[in-house]
């Protein structure tokens, strides 16, 4: 990226409930917020595996069974929108199927991830006890410390 050039993201989500593509739609919005960015969003079965004029990757996807998802996954998360009445956004592949069709990264790449467990802290929350928050906090600092 020259200087004075927008600089382009792109926020790629995989999303089954509609959760995790809130939090895409909100990250773009943030990005777009400022002048010199150039937003778009992609849900994952839609994003080709070509990054060619990114600046700033932004991937984002839900939590099953403590990771990414799989096939079997996201079979089993649709069973249970069908169950509950749910429509399903993110229906074909995931953010694995996509990382294995992405075709290098472009020098200087800036890359962010996030995940969909935000609305499930909060509906803990709510439901539990308001300090319930404290248990991801945990996660993320004593989980950085483990997994790195």
């Amino acid at each position: 990226m020259k200087q004075g050039d927008a600089m382009r993201a792109r926020v790629i989500y995989e999303s089954l409930y509609g959760n995790t593509e809130r939090v895409a739609q909100a990250v773009a919005r943030g990005l777009a917020g400022r002048s010199d960015v150039v937003v778009d969003v992609v849900e994952v079965s839609a994003a080709d595996g070509s990054l060619d004029g990114i600046d700033l990757l932004v991937v984002g996807g839900p939590i099953h069974a403590w990771g990414m998802s799989r096939a079997s996954t996201r079979d089993s998360a649709r069973q249970d929108a069908q169950r509950l009445g749910l429509a399903v956004v993110s229906r074909e592949g995931g953010i694995r199927d996509w990382l294995d069709r992405l075709v290098g990264a472009p020098p200087g790449l800036q890359a962010a991830t996030f995940d969909g467990w935000t609305r499930g802290m909060f509906v803990l929350m709510e439901t539990v006890a308001s300090y319930a928050w404290l248990y991801y906090v945990l996660i993320v600092i004593f989980g950085g410390f483990f997994v790195v």
